[in-house]
C-alpha cells in the first residue's frame, strides 16, 4: 500500500485505493468527544514513511479510550513531546467520506 510521504494529508486512501473525503477541520479533545457522543468514528492514523493504519469500526470507542484520548495533543499550536504520554501524541482532523455515513477522524502521529 502507499505511505505517506508529507504531512499535512491532502488526500486518503485505504488498502483499496483513493478515498473519496474532504477535510472538515482540526478537531481538539472537547470536538472529538462532541463527535464520539453522535456516534462511532473511524479512526486513520497517519505517520510519515508508513501506509495509513485504519482502525476498524467496531474498535472506535476502545481505541478512543485506550490510544487516541491519551495521547492526543491538548494544544494543536505546540506539541510537547516530553510532556505527552510514552513520548507521542496526535493532532486530530475531521474528514467528510462520501458514501460512508460515519466520519473519519484522522490522527496524525508526532514523535
Amino acid at each position: 500500500m502507499r505511505k505517506i510521504t508529507h504531512l499535512p494529508l491532502e488526500s486518503l486512501w485505504d488498502e483499496s485505493g483513493p478515498v473519496e473525503a474532504r477535510l472538515v477541520g482540526d478537531l481538539n479533545r472537547d470536538s472529538l468527544r462532541s463527535l464520539l457522543r453522535q456516534g462511532a468514528v473511524r479512526f486513520m492514523i497517519a505517520n510519515v514513511g508508513e501506509a495509513p493504519k485504519w482502525i476498524p469500526i467496531d474498535d472506535c470507542f476502545d481505541f478512543w479510550k485506550t490510544e487516541a484520548g491519551p495521547h492526543l495533543a491538548p494544544d494543536a499550536g505546540r506539541i510537547d513531546l516530553d510532556a505527552a504520554p510514552d513520548g507521542y501524541a496526535y493532532l486530530a482532523s475531521e474528514w467528510s467520506v462520501e458514501p460512508r455515513q460515519e466520519p473519519v477522524v484522522v490522527l496524525t502521529l508526532y514523535h
